[in-house]
Order: structure tokens, then C-alpha cells, then sequence
């Protein structure tokens, strides 16, 4: 009985596989994955990126509510996602993450005695406020120059 069982599972697996190759030849998994990329999952490892600093949360803003800005930062032809978070616990710092999503890398901007907050996000441009420890301010824009995230100050 048991050699009739697993005769018919191997029959069935057979069959099965014919008929999924029949149809339009199916587009090859690299163009497949060059074309689409799950933004849902990207937001994803998004927010499990963030959860491993301490005690972190994304920021939000009226025109962010999520504070996903979506966008090709890096130009690679792919949307990345810029966020900021705040995080840890007493000595709060505002950090900016971006996800280049299409090669699943993560780049940061802020440091223990730097925070940066985006302010807005119009036509490519980040608009960001730096607050330096204890009371300096300044405005200015993020840019992503070889292979990292750089604020540049207004004049």
C-alpha cells in the first residue's frame, strides 16, 4: 500500500510540472526581479532596520504621515525610501535612514551630537533641519553622494 502511495505522489508531481511549463514562455527571474520590487517588503525590512536601534521610532509629519518618502535618492533607476527616526533613551537623536531598496543596503545621517529632521521633500529635494548639540540650528538639504548621505547647509 505504501509503495502505491508514494508511486501516485511521484505521478502527480510529474503531471503537475508538465502542465506548469505549458503557456507563454515565463519571463526570466532577473528581468522578473529587475522590474518589481514589493515596496510592501521593503517597508518592512524598512521597519525591522529601525527596530534594531534603541528604543526607536519612525517620525511623522502633517504632509509625511508615515514619513516613507519614496524616490529614486540614489539614482539607479529604482525607488529608494528616506525616513527619520528618532532614538534612544534619555539622549534622544534624530537620525535619517535611507533603503536603497534594489540593493537592499541601508545608509544613515545623524550621530550622538548631530540630529537631522526632514522638513519636506519637493521635486527630488530633501529639505532638513540639523540640530547640533546643545542649541545650534541649521537648515539645508540631504544628498546621497558616493555612496553616502551628506547634508548640505543653506547659505
Amino acid at each position: 500500500m505504501r509503495k502505491e502511495i508514494i508511486t501516485a505522489v511521484i505521478a502527480s508531481t510529474v503531471l503537475l510540472s508538465f502542465a506548469s511549463c505549458s503557456g507563454a514562455p515565463a519571463e526570466s527571474s532577473e528581468s522578473a526581479a529587475e522590474s518589481t520590487i514589493d515596496m510592501v517588503q521593503a517597508i518592512n525590512d524598512l521597519d525591522e532596520y529601525v527596530g534594531s536601534f534603541p528604543v526607536a521610532f519612525r517620525g511623522d509629519s502633517d504632509e509625511y504621515p508615515d514619513q516613507n518618502i519614496i524616490y529614486d535618492f540614489t539614482g539607479d533607476g529604482y525607488d529608494d525610501i528616506m525616513t527619520d527616526i528618532q532614538h534612544g533613551s534619555g539622549y534622544v537623536v534624530v537620525t535619517i535612514v535611507l533603503y536603497d531598496v534594489a540593493n537592499e543596503t541601508f545608509y544613515t545621517l545623524g550621530e550622538m551630537d548631530h540630529s537631522y529632521t526632514i522638513e519636506s521633500f519637493e521635486d527630488g529635494r530633501v529639505t532638513v533641519e540639523e540640530l547640533i548639540y546643545p542649541d545650534q540650528s541649521t537648515m539645508g538639504t540631504v544628498e546621497f553622494v558616493d555612496d553616502e548621505l551628506v547634508f548640505v547647509a543653506e547659505d
